[in-house]
């Protein structure tokens, strides 16, 4: 999943550079183990196909997918994937001079999702990740209340001494 975004501080020259980081990238984190634990799952849930527009399966998938499960989910054959997935995520945090950068690592041991038999097989990968736009939404609201409140906290307290 690849979701940048671009922040405008306005009234806060009181917080140092760092201090912005470190409050934009903790709450980069927040964000994205709060899209693992509620919005991911939805990607295995009835519906979902439309709802991300995943590419659509060969008939003769279809068919066979349907018989082994008589009411398949989406991106899932057996289940395991979505097990896999859903049980753990691992957070990464780089931070550079300019910008917080997080990264999110999931497995699975799929076979069909460790990489693609031929052309004609979507990329799972790709359609796990899709961020639709109220999600997208979702997750900016999600960093503005965050970040808003995190700087209301974080204001340093200036004395100014006058003359002697």
């Amino acid at each position: 999943m690849l979701y940048q975004m671009k922040f405008t501080y306005v009234g806060t020259p009181d917080l140092l550079l760092a201090d912005k980081k470190s409050i934009t990238g903790k709450g980069m984190e927040l964000m994205l183990l709060e899209w693992h634990r509620k919005t991911m799952p939805q990607h295995f849930k009835s519906g979902a196909a439309r709802k991300y527009h995943y590419v659509p399966r060969t008939k003769r998938y279809s068919i066979r997918k349907n018989r082994y499960a008589p009411r398949p989910a989406p991106l899932s054959y057996t289940g395991a994937m979505a097990k896999q997935v859903a049980g753990r995520i691992k957070i990464k945090r780089s931070d550079t001079k300019k910008k917080a950068k997080v990264r999110g690592t999931m497995w699975a041991n799929v076979f069909a999702f460790l990489r693609r038999r031929g052309s004609e097989m979507p990329d799972l990968r790709a359609e796990l990740t899709i961020i639709n736009n109220t999600e997208r939404v979702d997750m900016a609201r999600f960093m503005k209340r965050y970040t808003t409140a995190q700087f209301r906290n974080n204001r340093r307290r200036q004395t100014i001494t006058v003359g002697k």
